[in-house]
């Protein structure tokens, strides 16, 4: 029974603590949310062309075989 009881305590007082805490810091509505946009690209301004990065090779230990499964194929775009 004790542990249920401290269990109990603990849980209301981080709730109480933390209600004292949002009630503390009261939003500024001054604050930037988001950082700045960078201006878009004009229509006389070409984007620079993506050069392909090369496709790391998996290289096999000796007497491990290839299987005829098709290659791995990157898809991630940053």
């Amino acid at each position: 029974m004790g542990t249920r009881a401290f269990a109990a305590a603990v849980t209301a007082l981080a709730f109480v603590g933390s209600g004292a805490y949002t009630l503390a810091h009261p939003k500024n509505a001054a604050a930037p949310l988001q950082p700045t946009v960078a201006p878009s690209p004009t229509a006389r301004t070409q984007p620079k062309p993506v050069s392909p990065t090369p496709r790391p090779r998996i290289t096999l230990q000796p007497g491990v075989q290839a299987t005829d499964l098709p290659g791995i194929t990157i898809t991630h775009v940053s």
